[in-house]
């Protein structure tokens, strides 16, 4: 049996396990984006159908949201993270390989659908392991390892492509998923020892779908997720065709936003505990509205990179507070169906707005109408989620 003492610190490695299985769905999803100009070349593709192989994985991904969420609360996080992780990479592997656009689609749906097992199970993992008083920081330096994955793809994926093409450089990266598998298959534990694993109850589930909060909250991760990608789709095009850097230089955009989140994230998580889950979430997205916009007007230059780094800090300082807010509303008996469904809203951002953003490109010739229109999603998201407030004080009290 753990000791309590024992416990406390076991949880740090069950937290490293976290970290570096979602790292391999950031490095999965980031592997190719800083090679689509040579990728779109390669196969044909117009910008709306470039930002389809975003779209193909969400589609996949918001499917298995909810069917994912409910097994890791009948089996655990160890045993579905560790299938994610293993069919994640296998599908991966097999896009780098695809002979084509409709090919290279199905391959990011069937990568979506079966990385969808990765997240959702973490959180519910690191809410059984962490007290609520320090959840908030828990999830936030989670976040670190997409983060990391983001980063380091990013990095790498360009300066490989330069030596072996694009397919040589996506299948070198996305192969670190077996290793991520196998760690977890050795290390992660979903709960301390000594003390039952919280089982689910089956109604709560449902009634959430029907309350205010809970829809609301859903925006917010529909925001948060749909721009995380639009920027890891899109920044590094945006910056090869209209500001002229080359694809190493492009790619460096995402480590830099990634580079910075890494710090964004745990800050947001003591943030959101000390300051409220709220607070953190709203000043967030409108702090994002002129960034965006000007994102879209602003010449190539020192203006333009500070922006870079503005959002890459932006996207993630509130991941801690959406997440971490769900166990206090809803109760951590039913964390892991709570986030999944929050998720499904995540991943239907990340299939819109890349596409949104891509088809505008291709509409009006710019990528401003794309960024400018993030931005009011955001603004909209601000007053929308301003009213939780008092009902989570009420929550928090009554607990």
């Amino acid at each position: 049996m753990i000791l309590e003492t024992e416990a406390s610190r076991y949880r740090w490695v069950v937290l490293a396990c976290c970290i570096l299985a979602v790292s391999i769905v950031s490095i999965d999803n980031t592997s190719y984006t800083p090679l689509l100009p040579s990728i779109k070349s390669d196969w044909g593709l117009t910008y709306t159908q470039g930002g389809l192989l975003t779209t193909a994985f969400f589609v996949g991904y918001t499917l298995g949201q909810i069917p994912w969420g409910y097994l890791v609360d009948k089996i655990g996080g160890r045993k579905v993270i560790f299938l994610s992780l293993t069919g994640l990479t296998a599908a991966s592997l097999l896009f780098s390989r695809a002979g084509g656009g409709v090919e290279g689609m199905a391959w990011r749906f069937v990568a979506g659908l079966l990385g969808a097992g990765i997240f959702v199970p973490s959180t519910r993992v690191l809410s059984e392991w962490f007290p609520a008083r320090e959840r908030g920081t828990a999830i936030g330096i989670f976040g670190i390892g997409a983060n990391a994955g983001f980063l380091i793809a990013a990095a790498l994926s360009p300066v490989i492509a330069l030596s072996l093409g694009w397919r040589l450089s996506v299948g070198l990266l996305v192969a670190s998923g077996f290793l991520a598998a196998a760690s977890v298959a050795i290390w992660l534990k979903d709960a301390p020892e000594g003390g039952a694993r919280t089982m689910s109850r089956p109604a709560p589930s449902l009634s959430m779908l029907k309350d205010f909060a809970f829809l609301i909250l859903g925006y917010d991760q529909f925001v948060r997720l749909g721009i995380t990608f639009a920027l890891v789709a899109w920044v590094p095009t945006f910056l090869f065709e209209t500001h002229g850097y080359d694809l190493v230089a492009a790619g460096v955009s995402i480590s830099v936003m990634h580079g910075v989140a890494i710090i964004a994230n745990p800050v947001g998580g003591v943030a959101s505990d000390r300051f409220g889950r709220i607070p953190v979430i709203v000043a967030t997205l409108l702090a994002f509205v002129p960034c965006l916009y000007l994102f879209g007007t602003v010449e190539r230059g020192t203006v333009l990179w500070a922006l870079i780094v503005a959002q890459g800090w932006l996207v993630y300082f509130y991941l801690g507070s959406v997440f971490a807010i769900l166990p206090e509303l809803y109760g951590v008996e039913t964390a892991g169906r709570a986030a999944g469904y929050q998720n499904a809203f995540a991943s239907a951002g990340a299939f819109v707005f890349p596409l949104l953003v891509g088809y505008l490109r291709d509409l009006t010739g710019s990528f401003a109408a794309g960024w400018t229109g993030l931005a009011l999603f955001c603004l909209v998201g601000s007053f929308l989620t301003l009213p939780i407030h008092r009902r989570l004080r009420r929550s928090t009290a009554s607990g």
